[in-house]
């Protein structure tokens, strides 16, 4: 199995792949170390989530992803069909509209830890369940792939054990030796995760000198002062969104471990409940807009919507949303 940093895909595209969402959700679930009977949930609303895409998309994908740090577990059904007109309808017991009894949705609600459910009809829907959760805080979700072909991704991602320090990095290139200079970025995160955010970077960058290099981008969040102090270093794209605004975080050109000024830190007021998004350019910058509806939603449902809509699918991708509480 792939690192549990990485999230697992499973397409669904015919019936036959709901047996094969069945086996890895439960081996994620084992793996991960819940007990047998969070195993067996995990097995049947991955069929549910993978039927519900088949019946009323014709297709789409299954998002498995595990936050250590939080002990959770997050199935993401994700599709483009039609949509649901009306989400509340189809949550409710009894309702189908593909001559089935119509209990799939209401049955992974009541096997959830969270569920929520979210459509733009004609555009994109996703059914979020977690199955499990140690800690509710910070409240934040991840959806991170290598590159079509590759088993590891030269991205990766990690967060403080405070919950107030945020990471994500982008080994050059992909495949093994840009998972390598990624791992490395992670371990000095692990080590000084309390720095400022300029002192993190400066730390990777002498200890990336060996690796093919990275970019790289730190937010730390100070909620008694209603401030986030960042430093990014190459093409990691960072946005703070809430209240009909947009702020981009600004990052510089360069690469740690090879080319480097010195590292600027940047401090920006937040809101309580805004969203900060931190992505790798394996995404595109977002060309359908996001909408406020969406933007009110919780972190595993906003994450899965915009990384289906903005893969580029020629690089590893790792998206991060987090609502800052």
């Amino acid at each position: 199995m792939e690192p549990l940093t990485q999230t697992l895909v499973v397409p669904i595209e015919d019936p036959s792949q709901i047996a094969h969402a069945r086996r890895t959700a439960a081996e994620l679930a084992t793996a991960v170390g819940l007990d047998q009977q969070r195993v067996s949930a995990v097995s049947v609303v991955a069929v549910e989530l993978a039927n519900n895409i088949l019946q009323h998309a014709g297709g789409g994908k299954l998002y498995l992803q595990f936050i250590e740090s939080a002990g959770a577990l997050d199935i993401m059904a994700v599709d483009h069909g039609r949509g649901m007109a009306s989400v509340d309808q189809c949550l409710a017991d009894g309702y189908s509209t593909a001559s089935t009894p119509g209990l799939g949705l209401g049955a992974v609600r009541r096997f959830a830890v969270r569920f929520a459910a979210y459509s733009i009809p004609g555009r994109s829907t996703v059914v979020a369940a977690r199955m499990s959760e140690r800690k509710t805080a910070p409240d934040f979700a991840v959806v991170s792939v290598p590159m079509h072909g590759e088993t590891l991704s030269g991205d990766s991602w990690n967060v403080s054990e405070d919950g107030r320090t945020f990471m994500v990095v982008d080994g050059l290139g992909h495949g093994m030796l840009a998972a390598d200079a990624a791992q490395a970025a992670v371990s000095v995160f692990h080590k000084h995760q309390d720095a400022s955010p300029a002192n993190i970077l400066e730390r990777m960058h002498a200890a990336l000198r060996a690796t093919r290099g990275a970019a790289a981008a730190v937010a730390q969040i100070r909620p008694e002062a209603g401030i986030i102090d960042f430093a990014g270093l190459g093409n990691i794209s960072c946005m703070l969104l809430g209240n009909a605004r947009t702020q981009s975080l600004v990052s510089h050109n360069g690469t740690l471990g090879h080319q480097m000024r010195r590292v600027q830190q940047f401090s920006y007021p937040f809101q309580k409940g805004d969203v900060l998004l931190m992505h790798s350019d394996g995404l595109t910058t977002h060309s359908k807009g996001i909408p406020a509806s969406l933007l009110a939603q919780p972190p595993f449902v906003i994450a899965p919507l915009l990384f289906s809509e903005q893969l580029r699918g020629r690089d590893d991708a790792t998206l991060l949303v987090n609502r800052i509480g």
